[in-house]
């Protein structure tokens, strides 16, 4: 398997990355798979790519953060390319990117995901807990939350 970053133009692998990450970019209430694409293409994103020989296997999306105390790179997105579990299969990738992050200034790197990151992720610190609630009278959550509720009501 060979794993390494996709530099813009990405031309015609765009649409194998796009149809990779879009379950994982579905997931995300505040961008579109669009946005990312464009995030990837414009250089403000890096997709870290695994492959098979000609198969695309995983995405990785990152990005880097500047604040008042330094660099950070966040992972933003994790997907393979069939869907399945990209836990195990990820973490022998981690050390690339994590070297990538500390060339680019970086002081740390972070990631929000599902607890089962947690156990096998050792090295990371847990600082938070994210909580989502959808606002139901959101214009845009409108039709979400009317499908919910009808769901429900059956």
């Amino acid at each position: 398997m060979i794993f390494g970053a996709l530099r813009p133009p990405l031309a015609h692998v765009a649409p194998m990355v796009a149809q990779c990450i879009a379950a994982s970019v579905a997931d995300d209430p505040l961008e579109s798979l669009d946005e990312v694409m464009a995030g990837i293409e414009d250089g403000s994103l890096v997709a870290w790519v695994a492959t098979e020989g000609e198969r695309l296997h995983s995405v990785t999306v990152v990005e880097i953060l500047e604040g008042g105390k330094g660099r950070q790179c966040f992972i933003r997105h994790c997907a393979r390319a069939d869907g399945g579990s990209h836990l195990r299969d990820w973490l022998g990738f981690l050390p690339v990117i994590e070297d990538w992050a500390a060339s680019q200034g970086c002081m740390s790197i972070e990631l929000i995901g599902r607890a089962g990151w947690e156990r096998v992720l050792p090295d990371f610190q847990k600082k938070a807990v994210l909580l989502r609630k959808v606002l139901p009278h959101h214009p845009q959550n409108m039709n979400h939350w009317s499908a919910m509720t009808s769901a429900a009501n059956r």
